[in-house]
């Protein structure tokens, strides 16, 4: 029986992953773990469910304790693509989905062909072995397992979780079910490089220091007013929103008093008066300086500082980070809360990001969850400005991966009708649960929509001859993962055909006179037959009147069976007619 996947949880159409497998190599050579013949032990089935399994020694690693948890996006419970991926985060990948898968791209099917290079035809212990859709042991939706034993390139043991199955250890060979591939992510085929060692630098002397010449002290004035012998100094970042500070320098006296007066651009600023100044935003650009003014009982003295480098702006700090409130699920309604800032923002923009890519329109502070966005984390960023200050850029935490449960088909649902031109063709959407999922249509032809066809019914036009007609339902329902199934019309549609026939009858005789049409025009092509018992007459249709003749036929009253056999084109159909047949 197939092994048959479940699609992940994200969309049929799916983004790229914001965290990427770590590029790993692998053995060209198997990695064997016996040296035992396929033929000394059984080839198939070895153990079946986590319990006579795990007694058996051929356990599922605890995945039986787990498996209501979704690993990378894939659906949880008995499925493949989720047991796989629960093995790969244990032997020490991130829980976060590889970036290969992408969105829409969670069935097994994809995922041989998604990884590249890491897929070939070596089995290796602890690789992943892969089906792709519709081959020799699995089903349309693909297989994985994972490799447990390689006995040989044509023998190897897998076990597997299977989509509304159970969970195994299975022995395979070559002979009948062997993978598609082995895609090695981290098995025991991958190597990890010997890092070069780094060359120990040879140390250099430390030279030694040129004696600093002792200065000659400068004579004290006699002077009685205070004289600077250093200029004062301003610390601080230059910037909007920081605090300057001034010392006074160095003076020629103690017992002072010191008086302060900033200046910007050169010029004073009314009332800054202090050893220290608060840079705003009307200083964007400025330089700036401080004069100090130094005082004792017999005078005063002034002395300016260096000027500073131009203000730039300010740098606003986060307090509290955006944050993001309601329930990562398809259908919800997410809402962003502003971040807390220390320099209020007078204008904010928000971008909403799906695993790190930025969702298209989703700029407003809520965000309803679609189907694109299941099985990804959700993360907001804010953006936001004030005057003097550089931009600010922050971004919320991740949500959880966002949930879809799956609609319940309770019944399928097909086409019914006439499959002729002109005809009546119904679609039949099935029943599902929840039972209030809004249903669409779109008709195909040869599996291409036709233009303006989406009601749930289609009458077959000339175009649609010879060609096969399905439908595809799509159904939705808040709060669960859109789905859709196609159902095609059994048989090509085929143009209409009416037999128009006039028979008579006459000694050991009879005669059909009849006209083969099509919408009310006669038509050519295919052959017409009349029987009476074993007795028959065959004709071929010309598009004219056609007369046929059967004679021999035994007396009484007799069934005459008109029948045009069709062809690709038309249909085929049969009347019959009675007749008396004399002596």
């Amino acid at each position: 029986m197939p092994h048959q996947s479940q699609q992940s949880r994200r969309p049929l159409a799916r983004v790229a992953i914001a965290a990427g497998l770590a590029s790993v190599a692998f053995a060209t050579t198997l990695v064997p773990t016996s040296s035992e013949p396929a033929s000394a032990a059984t080839v198939g089935v070895l153990c079946t469910g986590f319990g006579p399994c795990t007694d058996a020694g051929m356990s599922a690693q605890g995945y039986h304790a787990v498996w209501d948890t979704m690993f990378w996006g894939m659906y949880a419970g008995q499925n493949c693509t989720n047991y796989v991926a629960y093995r790969m985060i244990k032997a020490g990948m991130s829980s976060a989905r590889p970036a290969q898968l992408k969105a829409g791209k969670g069935n097994a099917s994809y995922w041989g062909g998604s990884f590249g290079t890491l897929t070939n035809k070596v089995p290796t212990v602890g690789s992943v072995a892969w089906w792709n859709a519709n081959v020799p042991g699995a089903g349309s939706g693909g297989h994985v397992a994972i490799v447990e034993k390689v006995y040989s390139a044509t023998d190897i043991v897998v076990s597997e979780s299977n989509w509304s199955g159970n969970f195994d250890w299975r022995r395979i060979t070559t002979a009948a079910n062997w993978p598609s591939g082995f895609i090695h992510l981290r098995d025991s085929g991958t190597t990890t490089p010997t890092p070069t060692p780094t060359p120990t630098p040879t140390p250099k002397p430390t030279p030694t220091p040129t004696p600093t010449p002792t200065p000659t002290p400068t004579p004290t004035p006699t002077a009685t007013i205070p004289v600077n012998t250093a200029r004062p100094t301003v610390s601080g970042t230059v910037a909007v929103g920081k605090t300057l500070a001034a010392t006074p320098g160095s003076w020629s006296r103690s017992g002072l008093s010191f008086a302060y007066q900033w200046y910007a651009n050169g010029a004073a600023v009314s009332g800054e008066t202090a050893s220290t100044i608060a840079v705003g935003k009307s200083k964007l650009g400025e330089t700036m300086s401080v004069r100090v003014t130094a005082t004792a009982s017999t005078g005063s003295a002034s002395a300016t500082s260096a000027t500073t480098a131009a203000v730039i702006p300010g740098t606003i700090g986060v307090t509290t980070p955006p944050q993001i409130t309601g329930t990562p699920r398809i259908s919800s309604t997410l809402t962003a809360v502003p971040p807390k800032t220390t320099n209020a923002l007078t204008s904010s923009s928000v971008q909403w990001y799906a695993d790190g890519q930025a969702i298209p329109g989703a700029t407003g502070w809520t965000l309803i969850l679609g189907a694109a966005q299941v099985a990804r984390q959700i993360t907001v960023q804010v953006h936001g400005s004030r005057a003097a200050y550089n931009d600010l850029t922050v971004a919320s935490a991740a949500t959880d991966p966002v949930q879809a449960p799956a609609l319940q088909v309770a019944s399928r649902g097909g086409v019914s009708g006439d499959p002729h031109v002109a005809g009546r063709l119904i679609a039949n959407p099935g029943a599902t649960q929840p039972a209030s999922a809004q249903t669409t249509y779109a008709w195909l032809r040869d599996g291409q929509p036709i233009a303006g066809a989406s009601a749930a019914t289609y009458t077959p036009t000339t175009a649609d001859v010879t060609h096969h007609i399905s439908v595809r339902v799509g159904l939705n329902a808040s709060g669960y993962y859109p789905m859709s199934a196609d159902y095609q019309v059994a048989q090509p549609i085929t143009m209409p055909v009416k037999l128009k026939v006039h028979a008579a009858a006459g000694r050991r005789a009879a005669t059909a006179v009849l006209k083969v049409k099509s919408l009310g025009a006669l038509i050519k092509g295919g052959f017409v037959t009349a029987r009476v018992g074993k007795h028959q007459v065959t004709v071929k249709v010309r598009g004219k009147r056609l007369v046929l003749h059967l004679h021999g036929l035994p007396t009484g009253r007799r069934t005459l069976k008109i029948e045009y056999g069709g062809t690709k084109r038309y249909a085929g159909v049969t009347t019959t007619e009675k007749v008396r047949i004399s002596r």
